[in-house]
């Protein structure tokens, strides 16, 4: 009788249980060393003051490039650090830290031991405002998943950006809709678009199918903001548009961007009763 008759014996799922048990889960606790849940809420509270404390000082991107989460860029984080040191000036004071939301657990494959905000009331040299800091603890290791401040003289920064690129929306929307020319859309297309337009030269046949297929542009009635998000250090703004042509009314999804150039479209989506497009290839709604 051979080993492997011998092992037909037992159910499959026996086997491997035991086989994990007994090589998978020792090697595994043998090579980690689990943290002491109690210890972890006044040691993320000391981390997080101290990446305060020290990013506060100058706002250098440098001073927390050790523990910022890898999945956040380089240039994300010298952006906004621009932004602090610009507005914010350096920092003078900071109040006791609060933890607003916290958690620890154990997992396997391993998974964060222990997550949490705090939040925190600063004064800095041209500005007082509120610092929110998100932290994981992680294979023995603190880690910043996110840092923001709200400040008024960053609200004031953020409001005269989206009351620029609102008026630059509701220039180039009616003008793209008036023309409704593959020349004025590249024209005006940042380089992420310019890119996605090369690439796809279906873009020049759903321009002109568009342009018959909705007759001329009769009216603009204007845009909504729905939303700002950041990519690659930079802020997107995201307008919803209103629009008249003879055949159809439509709802233009038009995102911009502020260029070294200047503003420039990020991404042009357009619908109506009568087609729908989305950059790439128009499609007959049903």
């Amino acid at each position: 009788m051979t080993i492997q008759q011998n092992c037909t014996a037992f159910p499959t799922k026996v086997l491997v249980t035991a086989l994990f048990m007994m090589c998978v889960v020792p090697a595994f606790l043998s090579g980690c060393s689990m943290p002491d849940v109690k210890a972890l809420p006044a040691e993320g509270e000391k981390f997080a003051l101290a990446t305060l404390n020290n990013y506060g000082k100058s706002w250098d991107p440098i001073s927390i490039e050790a523990v910022i989460d890898p999945r956040i860029t380089t240039k994300d984080v010298e952006a906004i650090s621009r932004e602090y040191a610009q507005n914010l000036g350096p920092m003078k004071e900071l109040d006791e830290l609060k933890c607003t939301n916290s958690g620890a657990k154990y997992s396997f494959p391993p998974g964060p031991d222990f997550t949490a905000t705090y939040t925190a009331k600063l004064t800095c040299k041209k500005d007082t405002g509120n610092a929110t800091l998100s932290v994981t603890h992680m294979n023995n290791k603190w880690t910043v998943l996110a840092i923001n401040i709200d400040s008024k003289n960053l609200d004031r920064v953020n409001e005269a950006q989206e009351t620029e690129a609102k008026k630059y929306v509701d220039s180039i929307v009616p003008k793209i809709c008036a023309e409704w020319n593959y020349s004025v859309i590249e024209q005006n297309a940042d380089r992420v678009m310019l890119r996605e337009m090369r690439k796809n030269p279906e873009l020049i046949k759903g321009v002109l199918f568009i342009s018959k297929a909705w007759g001329p542009f009769e009216k603009y009635s204007g845009s909504k903001n729905q939303s700002i998000m950041t990519s690659d250090s930079q802020q997107i703004f995201v307008y919803e548009c209103g629009a008249k042509f003879e055949k159809t009314p439509a709802i233009i999804s038009v995102s911009v961007v502020k260029d070294p150039e200047g503003w420039k479209v990020r991404q042009f989506n357009v619908k109506s009763g009568v087609v729908k497009w989305n950059g790439l290839v128009p499609a007959v709604q049903r």
